[in-house]
């Protein structure tokens, strides 16, 4: 066999101690050769492991080198010699054991679920999972009725490269627990050779044996179990297989071509549009029933073609509208204590509570109204939109269109709505007189267009393709929508239709693209979009759909959480979490949202009533409290912004890292504390804060290092009295609003605000300590100076006059002095700039640059201190 060569790229060195007692090898399985080199390298004692026991039957080499060749096996054979790891290593304590907990041989494509075995090892036995793999991988998983062709690949080249890769120890935490014996016989899935179809993500639970997720193990065992489950995945580059507690496994999601976003959430319950014969039906899953779902499922049904589309109304989580390519609209309620965990043989369906009928065509679209109670709107390809009283179970308006609507959306107070169809035209409607009142052009492309009201803001985001068929984010102002503000901005070139989802509360926009598996989140700041960061995913998803904000885990700083279809047979959440170490609520991230109580009822809407729907306050709720409601126009008070990052938390996927690279953030601050100041800030945005640093301005500070900062301010003149002056508080309240420093809300959670930078006059003079008066300070000072006021809030007794002139006296004093000496510093600038111009020409070309550079900073200089000095005037 030509030789091989190994390449060791992280983990431990190749020369440490494997023949000390208390070491196991948990290796994967993809090749006979795995056997020769791990023999070759370690002289391990190999061992053969079983799915329905925590014993391991020693074998040799040469059985091991045959196993490869064998199918798999669910049982030991009768009459096999099987012992716990313990005693095998007490047997052979000079030896490394190996252990392949696999079972079998794969293909190298994912990661097995494993047997017990490994957690019969001593507690203080190092367990080292490594990772084998081949280039090429022509010698990996032979295939029965192939073997001569393995061979030939195997001997037909000259070299093929080992790709060695060792993790870290794992030690048996669980072994206290433990006592030996057979365990409870599970069902098991061993894949074999190719049978892994898809590298989907999974959690550690169902890894360890099938259909029950692990019975049988505790969970101090499973988390052993997760850590050499995570490190052989990491290590090899690949994701697990089967899928984990946190997904919804076993389902027929519809396959249905039109554009919808399939699923929906609320916090108790996943609507999910079904694949199912015999008419439509969609299945209702509560959130708490993970994993995977029985074969046969309570499902609502009672449409006579296939369910397009799904909502939840926003004030009970137990109604839900579907809308149906028969034409109709149904509407249902979950039943109480409902389940799938039922044991009855055949799962009894769920029969609407009430039927919408009025469109002549398929109903692609449902949409309940935020603010209003039994309020809905329906697309149809009749062309038109109806709005319906569901209370009433009849259309009481129509918004006519030239062609199939493709989205619509409500606006936060629910009196407006957005459009887009297939004339490529953005139709804003004022509703209850059913007409539009804007009609503009949309995306160019002929691909499907999608729309958002942007929460409370008076702005709509959008998007769809250009007539070069590239995605487009577009931003719409609605009072004058002709033109999106700022032009269309070019996403990329994927073909898939764009989803987008707007938070209110972080101030953020998502796009989940149909046939990707990214989802990119972007700030509204400033009317733009500032791109954030991304989701990347491998696994392409068809629907998504986002949790509302009173659904999130807040105890783990959750601010959003998705969920995604994935190859049409799972719903896989995505968590987007704030890494913070602090354990109390976070107030600057969980603003108050909207609750679960209308502004109006129905019929007040019909009538023309408009209104915000009112909040809850976080806070009430986050140790499970009953919800404080606050009103609809309440805004939190503002706290210095985190720096936070988009975990996909729940999903797992790469957990390690997201540990490893968790990003420093500034101490969040507590509720009732001070902001951070700016030098605290520095710290924590520097990185992004350089993105926006406009060049010019940094070299000039660079240059002028002597500078003293530009927010120092006047000091405020002590009251000397030890009275307050009486101010008028009109005027107290004007001068609080100019005084007080610009600082930004914090508009998103992904980025921190940057200030924006100072005016260029420097703080104070140049070789001088003392700083120069800024505006807020003489606005707060001549303020202070108005005893002729009338008094509102103070004594009778004002403080004497004499004091407050003097202090007045001796700040012109100051103010004179300090123009004085700006003026001689602008005519010392003045003439050292017109020296080096003189001197210019008399140098040479390097020199030249260089007393280029400097005038520049100098008439730069010059022109901020003549700037300052006519304002101190």
């Amino acid at each position: 066999m030509a030789a091989n060569r190994v390449v060791r790229e992280e983990g431990l060195p190749m020369a440490y101690a494997w023949g000390a007692w208390g070491s196991i090898i948990a290796s994967n399985l993809t090749s006979p050769i795995d056997a020769l080199y791990l023999a070759a390298i370690f002289d391990p004692v190999f061992t053969a492991s079983y799915p329905t026991t925590r014993l391991v039957e020693p074998i040799s080499l040469f059985q091991a080198l045959l196993r490869a060749f064998s199918p798999p096996q669910w049982t030991p054979p009768n009459g096999t010699k099987l012992l716990d790891l313990e005693a095998v290593m007490l047997a052979n304590p000079s030896r490394p054991v190996v252990v392949f907990p696999e079972c079998t041989t794969t293909n190298g494509r994912g990661i097995l679920p494993f047997a017990p075995s490994l957690l019969t090892a001593p507690p203080k036995a190092k367990i080292f999972p490594i990772s084998l793999r081949y280039t090429p991988g022509d010698i990996t998983t032979p295939v029965p009725g192939t073997y001569l062709t393995f061979l030939w690949n195997l001997l037909s080249k000259p070299t093929h490269c080992i790709r060695v890769r060792i993790a870290e120890t794992v030690h048996n935490t669980s072994r206290s627990t433990y006592s030996s014996g057979t365990s409870t016989a599970r069902t098991v899935q061993t894949g074999y050779l190719d049978t892994l179809q898809d590298d989907t993500a999974s959690s550690t639970d169902t890894l360890l044996g099938s259909d029950e997720g692990g019975e049988g193990l505790t969970g101090a065992e499973k988390k052993v179990l997760g850590k050499v489950i995570d490190a052989l995945a990491r290590l090899g580059r690949v994701k697990r297989v089967g899928l984990g507690e946190q997904c919804y496994d076993n389902l027929r999601i519809s396959r249905n071509a039109w554009d919808s976003n399939i699923v929906k959430v609320n916090p108790h319950f996943l609507s999910v549009n079904w694949e199912a014969s015999g008419g439509g039906a969609f299945a209702v899953i509560p959130l708490t029933e993970k994993g995977r779902l029985r074969e046969q499922l309570p499902l609502f049904r009672g449409h006579t073609s296939v369910v397009l589309d799904t909502d939840w109304n926003p004030f009970n989580d137990w109604v839900i509208a579907s809308g149906s390519d028969d034409g109709k609209i149904f509407i249902w309620k979950v039943p109480e204590d409902f389940t799938l965990q039922s044991d009855a043989e055949e799962p009894t369906d769920i029969e609407p509570i009430a039927k919408l009928l009025g469109h002549s065509r398929k109903v692609g679209h449902v949409l309940f109204n935020p603010a209003a109670e039994n309020v809905l709107g329906s697309s149809s390809g009749d062309y038109t939109i109806k709005i319906w009283d569901v209370e009433a179970a009849s259309p009481q308006l129509t918004l006519k269109h030239t062609d199939v609507v493709q989205s619509l959306s409500w606006s936060a107070n629910g009196s407006l709505m957005v459009t887009t169809s297939r004339d490529k035209k953005l139709r804003i409607w004022d509703v209850r007189q059913e007409k539009p009142a804007h009609v503009v052009p949309g995306h160019a492309g002929a691909k499907n267009s999608r729309s958002v009201w942007m929460g409370e803001h008076d702005r709509i985001a959008t998007t769809g393709f250009s007539k070069m068929s590239d995605r487009q984010l577009g931003l719409w102002d609605i009072r004058s929508p002709a033109e999106p503000v700022g032009g269309f901005e070019m996403l990329d070139s994927i073909s898939g239709v764009c989803m987008p989802f707007w938070d209110d509360s972080t101030q953020c926009l998502y796009l989940a693209g149909k046939g990707d598996g990214n989802i990119r989140y972007f700030e509204y700041t400033q009317d733009k979009f500032e791109y954030l960061s991304e989701y990347k995913s491998g696994d392409p998803q068809r629907g998504l759909a986002f949790l509302p904000k009173r659904g999130v885990n807040m105890h783990e700083n959750e601010v959003m959480r998705a969920f995604k279809t994935v190859n049409d047979a799972y719903i896989e959440p995505i968590s987007f979490v704030v890494p913070r170490r602090s354990e109390v609520f976070q107030g600057d991230i969980y603003p108050p949202a909207t609750g679960t109580k209308p502004a109006m009822s129905s019929s007040e809407w019909f009538r023309g009533k408009e209104g915000l729907p009112p909040k809850i306050d976080l806070e009430s709720v986050y140790d499970g409290g009953a919800a404080t409601e606050v009103q609809a126009d309440y805004q939190a008070s503002s706290q210095t912004p985190a720096l936070p990052s988009a975990t996909p938390k729940e999903s797992e996927i790469e957990p390690a890292r997201v540990k490893e690279e968790e990003p420093i953030e500034p101490p969040s601050a507590a509720i009732g504390s001070a902001p951070l100041s700016m030098k605290d800030q520095a710290s924590s945005i520097g990185a992004m804060a350089s993105k926006f640093a406009d060049k010019d301005e940094a070299a000039d500070q660079e240059e002028d290092d002597d500078d003293t900062s530009s927010f120092e301010e006047v000091t405020k003149p002590v009251d000397r009295s030890g009275r307050s002056l009486p101010v008028d508080t009109k005027t107290d309240q004007k001068v609080a609003a100019a005084t007080a420093s610009p600082q930004k809300a914090p508009a998103a959670i992904f980025m921190a605000s940057i200030p924006k930078e100072a005016p260029s006059t420097p703080s104070s003079l140049p070789g001088s300590d003392q700083p120069l008066p800024t505006p807020t300070s003489l606005l707060a000072t001549s303020t202070q100076i108005t005893p002729d006021q009338p008094s509102r809030s103070s004594s009778t007794d004002g403080p004497p006059i004499s004091g407050y002139l003097q202090e007045i006296k001796t700040l012109l004093e100051q103010q004179t002095k300090t123009m004085a000496d700006q003026n001689e510093k602008i005519g010392r600038l003045s003439s050292e700039v017109d020296m080096l111009k003189m001197s210019v020409g008399d140098k040479d070309k390097r020199r030249s640059l260089e007393k280029d550079a400097r005038i520049e900073a100098l008439e730069r200089e010059l022109k901020g201190l003549k700037q300052g000095s006519e304002r101190s005037g």
